[in-house]
């Protein structure tokens, strides 16, 4: 505090000073902040655990066939009910109609293993054989849950077929049109499905990007096609 004086009057007068304390109240709203900080994070980490608890369910597991744990359980669970999965038909029919009238039928086997690769594709992928007529035209291909499949137009991709216990036949493989790297079309697919009509198990060895060549048992007796 400064004192001065002003026609024979003496005065005083406060001059702010620097580097003062924050004050209580500015205190407070920081740690208002840092409360709701805090709460958010919890709310976040309280939704995620929830979140992960619904996917674990069994309604959701039974909502979802298509993933590599629930072939897993339909598999145990044939087997535990007294079922021979050896013997029982494996294919999946579905006869459906595009949008422009166009009728489209399809018979898909599921693989009888899961394929295990390295991340990113970890966790199990599961594999597909689907012979699909759409338009009078016939065409058949190989598809994976997760994996990238190696094969494309400019050297001439092959893979290797074993129906039964006779020899492997070398058959050319095509990529989707799209270039989807998680499917592969067959070339000769009139010569395949001749073969497979008179087989009941087939394995298809393809190869994969980082993984290598990779062998895969198909269950396809009993086709109707």
């Amino acid at each position: 505090m400064n004192i001065g004086t002003l026609s024979g009057k003496s005065f005083a007068f406060h001059c702010p000073m620097e580097n003062q304390p924050l004050q209580p109240e500015r205190r407070f709203k920081w740690w208002y902040l840092v409360l709701a900080a805090v709460l958010l994070n919890l709310i976040i980490l309280l939704v995620h655990q929830l979140t992960r608890e619904e996917y674990k369910s069994p309604a959701r597991r039974s909502a979802k066939p298509d993933t590599a744990t629930g072939a897993k359980h339909r598999l145990e669970a044939e087997r535990l009910n007294g079922v021979d999965v050896n013997a029982v038909s494996n294919w999946d029919y579905s006869n459906d109609e595009d949008k422009m009238g166009t009728r489209i039928k399809t018979a898909t086997s599921t693989a009888k293993e899961v394929l295990e690769f390295d991340f990113p594709y970890q966790g199990g992928s599961i594999a597909y054989f689907t012979i699909r007529r759409k338009g009078g035209q016939t065409d058949m291909y190989l598809r994976v849950s997760k994996g990238q499949f190696i094969a494309n137009t400019y050297d001439e991709s092959t893979c290797r077929i074993r129906f039964d216990q006779g020899k492997p036949v070398t058959f050319g493989i095509l990529p989707a049109a799209d270039y989807s790297s998680d499917i592969i079309f067959f070339e000769s697919e009139q010569a395949i499905l001749k073969r497979i009509r008179k087989a009941k198990k087939i394995v298809v060895e393809v190869e994969f990007y980082k993984e290598g060549k990779r062998q895969i048992e198909f269950d396809v007796n009993g086709l109707k096609w």
